[in-house]
């Protein structure tokens, strides 16, 4: 029963954690930060100009 206990327990951290670390990958922040956090106005800012600047080349 221990056995069973520590690997659901594993299996348990390790999509919360994971889940948390591909949320961050997925939005291309560092991979420990907070994944709720709203990006600041100026990156919301950078990024767009990044996608208009790569639309109109």
């Amino acid at each position: 029963m221990f056995g069973i206990k520590k690997l659901i327990m594993g299996l348990t951290i390790g999509l919360l954690v994971g889940l948390w670390a591909g949320v961050n990958i997925g939005y291309d922040q560092p991979i420990w930060s907070n994944p709720f956090e709203a990006p600041a106005l100026t990156e919301k800012a950078k990024d767009v100009a990044a996608d208009v600047r790569t639309i109109s080349m």
